[in-house]
C-alpha cells in the first residue's frame, strides 16, 4: 500500500511507532528505519556544495560577462573571492559578499545587477524569446477569456508578470503563483477556472460552433 509521488520526493508509508501511514521524505524515513547512509551518498553529501556553486557559476558565466572570466571554472573562483562557499540547494541563489560588506543570499540576475555585469547575447537572445512567449500566451488568454480589468494584451502581459508567469516554450501552459500561494503549471483554461475568467462573447460563440459542427 505504499505510494511514492511522481516527483520521487516523498512516498506515503506505515512508519515504526505510527498505526497511521504517514508522507515522508528519503531523509525521513531513513531516519524512521534507522538506516545507514551508503560511502557514495556520504561522499555525494561531502561534494554538493561545491558542485552546487560550480552550477551556479556555470548558469552565471552562460547569462552574464563576468570580469575577465572566460571559463565557468574562473567564474568560481570570482564569487569565492567574493565569499561564496555554495548555492542553495535549488541552485537559485548564491551567498555572496556585496559592495557594503554584507553577506546576501542573491540570484544570478541580482550579483549582475549588484556587480553590473553585461549580458551575454545568448541571455539576450533568450529574453526576446521569453518576452514574445509571453506576448504571444496573452494575446491567447485575451482572445478566450476577460482577464479581471484588462482591456488589451499589453494589460493582460502585466496582470501575468505580476504573478510571476513563466510560458513554456510550447505555449500550451505557464507556470503561475496561484490564488492559494502556491506556483503551478497552467493551460489557458485552467488558469480561467483558478482565477474565475470568463469567456469573451467572440470565443462563445466559436465554442458554440464548434458543438454545432460535431452533433
Amino acid at each position: 500500500g505504499t505510494r511514492v509521488y511522481k516527483g520521487l520526493h516523498a512516498c506515503t508509508i506505515y512508519v515504526p511507532g505510527n498505526p497511521m501511514k504517514e508522507t515522508v521524505s528519503v531523509q525521513k524515513l531513513a531516519d524512521r528505519f534507522g538506516l545507514q547512509k551508503t560511502e557514495e551518498y556520504k561522499m555525494e553529501t561531502q561534494n554538493l556544495p561545491k558542485r552546487r556553486l560550480h552550477e551556479f557559476a556555470s548558469k552565471l558565466n552562460r547569462l552574464y560577462k563576468v570580469e575577465d572570466c572566460v571559463s565557468d571554472e574562473q567564474v568560481v573562483e570570482w564569487l569565492q573571492k567574493k565569499g561564496a562557499e555554495g548555492a542553495s540547494l535549488d541552485i537559485v541563489s548564491c551567498g555572496i559578499i556585496v559592495s557594503d560588506g554584507t553577506r546576501r543570499w542573491l540570484t544570478v540576475h541580482q550579483i549582475a545587477t549588484e556587480f553590473n555585469l553585461e549580458e551575454t547575447e545568448e541571455h539576450k537572445a533568450e529574453v526576446e524569446q521569453r518576452d514574445k512567449r509571453l506576448r504571444d500566451f496573452a494575446e491567447k488568454l485575451h482572445k478566450r477569456y476577460k482577464v479581471e480589468n484588462c482591456v488589451s494584451k499589453e494589460q493582460v502581459v502585466e496582470w501575468l508578470e505580476s504573478r510571476g508567469a513563466l510560458i513554456q516554450k510550447d505555449l500550451n501552459s505557464c507556470y503561475i503563483n496561484v490564488p492559494d500561494g502556491t506556483r503551478q503549471y497552467l493551460s489557458v483554461q485552467r488558469i480561467a477556472t483558478e482565477f474565475n475568467l470568463e469567456e469573451t462573447g467572440e470565443y462563445k460563440v466559436k465554442a458554440e460552433n464548434r458543438e454545432m459542427c460535431f452533433r
